[in-house]
């Protein structure tokens, strides 16, 4: 059985998407075209376990775990096949069936296979062929690996493991407006909004980054539907409301208001979006979206050919902000954005809405770094 996603691809700058195009998380060059396995496959990891996550009463180390996923149609017979990790040892040697669609959740108690922080885990057949690894790299507790979607899709680092169960989408975030060029110094003032318009997510790991240096990791926080992060460039105490985190960066940072770019991530370095603006000249994240190859700067691909963008940034003023109208809207191009008066400002709201007045509260992070 075949799953075929096809996407499109903008070959050149004058052929611009349509405005009011919905947003496509999966927005790649070219085809993907994966044929589903005839095997189970490793679809969740969790190591650095606390939590009990095998309910034995007692949660440590030994709640890591291991998920397996039949993407089939068909019932599989696990009998012969081995899990193991990088180190070959030890080896733990499947029974059983696994039927269509089904998850089986195997514990380091049973397995005696030792994770930690940074290992890889194999699944060999009976004669110690490779079906399938994932490996993995990360130093948080009771934050787990996942496949998205179930079974054939990319690995994911999910701060709300799944144990057992279908694994959570992937996320749909999005760069919604920035603050580039703040009255006085742009030192300290100036700030990032994150909004969801996707389903709820974690936002361990993901990271914000430029061209010259810039990088933030957001903290490990359930981040709901519908919700905004203001990231702001300064230290500061991370809190929140109703509708909005209000999170600050472990020292100060700032763009250069002429001309620089911004750029979303998760922490496996999948892109989730970006935007430039003035006169830059960097175009410099994974060339997974056609989108950057309307952005106004030079672009290198795998082969090192240069590609040169042909829309012009949107280009910031001082006081005002650029923003997406309306909030959520995205066809990864510069049509997106546009340059607010200072009253149309909506730091942490809906750009389209006024923007109201919310009690905050302490930010309590929900997965702690191992």
């Amino acid at each position: 059985m075949r799953v075929k996603i096809v996407f499109i691809w903008i070959l050149i700058p004058l052929l611009l998407p349509d405005p009011f195009i919905p947003f496509n998380p999966h927005r790649f060059e070219g085809e993907l075209d994966r044929e589903v396995p005839l095997h189970p496959v490793i679809n969740e990891v969790l190591p650095n376990a606390r939590k009990d996550w095998d309910s034995s009463g007692v949660g440590d180390y030994t709640d890591e775990w291991i998920e397996l996923y039949n993407p089939t149609g068909v019932v599989l017979n696990l009998s012969g096949l081995i899990l193991t990790d990088r180190s070959g040892s030890p080896m733990y040697h499947l029974e059983g069936e696994l039927p269509p669609g089904g998850y089986l959740t195997l514990f380091r108690r049973e397995t005696g296979i030792v994770l930690g922080s940074t290992d890889e885990v194999r699944l060999l057949s009976d004669n110690g062929t490779l079906l399938d690894s994932a490996s993995f790299s990360f130093n948080f507790y009771d934050v787990s690996l996942a496949r998205k979607p179930d079974g054939i899709g990319d690995f994911y680092i999910e701060g709300e493991p799944t144990c057992g169960s279908p694994n959570n989408p992937p996320p749909h975030l999005l760069i919604n407006e920035v603050m580039v060029d703040p009255p006085g110094t742009n030192t300290g003032n100036q700030w990032i909004e994150i909004y969801n318009p996707g389903p709820d997510t974690n936002l361990t790991g993901m990271k914000l980054s430029n061209s010259e240096g810039f990088y933030y990791y957001l903290p490990s926080i359930h981040f709901p539907s519908g919700s905004y992060a203001v990231v702001y460039l300064r230290e500061g105490e991370d809190t929140s409301t109703l509708y909005c985190l209000k999170l600050y960066t472990p020292r100060e940072f700032y763009f250069f208001s002429s001309g620089d770019n911004l750029l979303l991530e998760t922490y496996l370095g999948h892109p989730l979006d970006y935007v430039a603006w003035g006169r830059s000249t960097h175009i410099d994240p994974p060339p997974t979206s056609e989108g950057r190859l309307l952005w106004n700067g030079t672009y290198y691909n795998e082969s090192s050919s240069t590609y040169e963008g042909g829309m012009e940034n949107p280009f910031p003023a001082v006081g005002r902000s650029l923003s997406r109208l309306p909030s959520g809207r995205d066809t990864d191009s510069p049509l997106d954005w546009e340059v607010v008066e200072t009253e149309n400002i909506t730091e942490g709201w809906n750009n389209s809405e006024p923007l109201i007045l919310e009690v905050e509260a302490p930010l309590e992070v929900i997965a702690e770094p191992g």
